[in-house]
């Protein structure tokens, strides 16, 4: 959702931080899962214009991530352009099922960035 947005706006912003984010249909995708995801794999964003109003894409992905494989986040990762690509060992998904009610890591990088 947020590519579509920075397609769509006309005005830059400094940063776009993705926590086990993807662009195209997972490998294993049930329901309601795929329900949920499917309008935003039927036409992908203009990438040229994502690309143009933001140019600091930072992606974090668990090095054990059961849904969003790492292939997967990469290829996503580089439709972006991507700066950086930062791998959380053991971070599974890196939502409450893999114990990530916090993530300090992302807030010292939002921290990092953008002040």
């Amino acid at each position: 959702a947020v590519c579509f947005y920075l397609a769509k706006i006309d005005k830059k912003v400094k940063a776009a931080f993705f926590v086990s984010g993807f662009a195209e249909p997972l490998e294993d995708d049930e329901e309601p899962y795929k329900s949920l995801i499917a309008p935003f794999m039927i036409k992908p964003p203009n990438w040229n214009k994502v690309r143009e109003n933001c140019s600091n894409f930072i992606f974090f992905a668990g090095s054990n991530d059961p849904y969003v494989s790492r292939k997967i986040a990469k290829r996503f990762a580089s439709l972006c352009g991507a700066k950086k690509f930062i791998i959380v060992p053991e971070g599974g998904h890196l939502n409450e099922e893999f114990g990530y009610t916090k993530f300090p890591l992302l807030l010292e990088t939002i921290e990092k960035e953008l002040f």
